[in-house]
Protein backbone atom coordinates (compact mmCIF):
# COMPACT_ATOMS: atom_id res chain seq x y z
CA UNK A 1 0.00 0.00 0.00
CA UNK A 2 2.47 2.26 0.81
CA UNK A 3 4.71 1.58 -1.81
CA UNK A 4 2.06 2.48 -4.35
CA UNK A 5 1.28 5.62 -2.84
CA UNK A 6 5.28 6.24 -3.49
CA UNK A 7 5.24 5.73 -6.66
CA UNK A 8 1.86 7.81 -7.43
CA UNK A 9 4.14 10.70 -5.59
CA UNK A 10 7.18 9.83 -7.78
CA UNK A 11 4.78 9.89 -10.84
CA UNK A 12 3.73 13.49 -9.63
CA UNK A 13 7.16 14.96 -8.58
CA UNK A 14 8.08 13.65 -12.47
CA UNK A 15 5.46 15.56 -14.46
CA UNK A 16 6.20 18.86 -12.06
CA UNK A 17 9.48 18.24 -13.26
CA UNK A 18 8.58 18.20 -16.92
CA UNK A 19 6.13 21.26 -16.68
CA UNK A 20 8.51 23.49 -15.24
CA UNK A 21 11.49 22.45 -17.50
CA UNK A 22 8.89 22.71 -20.43
CA UNK A 23 8.25 26.39 -18.77
CA UNK A 24 11.39 26.88 -19.12
CA UNK A 25 12.17 25.98 -22.30
CA UNK A 26 9.45 28.03 -23.93
CA UNK A 27 10.89 31.81 -21.54
CA UNK A 28 13.86 30.76 -23.14
CA UNK A 29 12.84 30.07 -26.60
CA UNK A 30 10.82 33.51 -26.24
CA UNK A 31 13.63 35.47 -24.97
CA UNK A 32 16.21 34.60 -27.95
CA UNK A 33 13.20 34.70 -30.75
CA UNK A 34 11.98 38.39 -29.29
CA UNK A 35 14.56 40.82 -27.36
CA UNK A 36 11.45 42.87 -26.53
CA UNK A 37 10.76 42.32 -22.29
CA UNK A 38 7.40 43.70 -22.96
CA UNK A 39 6.69 40.69 -25.19
CA UNK A 40 9.04 38.64 -23.77
CA UNK A 41 6.06 38.81 -20.44
CA UNK A 42 2.76 39.36 -22.47
CA UNK A 43 4.19 36.00 -23.19
CA UNK A 44 5.03 34.38 -20.52
CA UNK A 45 1.26 35.70 -18.62
CA UNK A 46 -0.17 33.55 -21.85
CA UNK A 47 2.15 29.99 -20.96
CA UNK A 48 0.74 30.63 -16.80
CA UNK A 49 -2.96 31.28 -18.49
CA UNK A 50 -2.57 28.22 -20.73
CA UNK A 51 -1.36 26.27 -17.29
CA UNK A 52 -4.63 27.11 -15.76
CA UNK A 53 -3.96 30.02 -13.37
CA UNK A 54 -7.27 31.41 -15.11
CA UNK A 55 -5.93 35.64 -15.72
CA UNK A 56 -6.75 36.67 -18.76
CA UNK A 57 -4.74 39.48 -19.89
CA UNK A 58 -7.05 41.06 -22.62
Amino acid sequence: MARRKQFRNTRIRTALAVTLLGVAVLLVAVRITSPSPAAVRANSWVIWNSMGTGYNPS
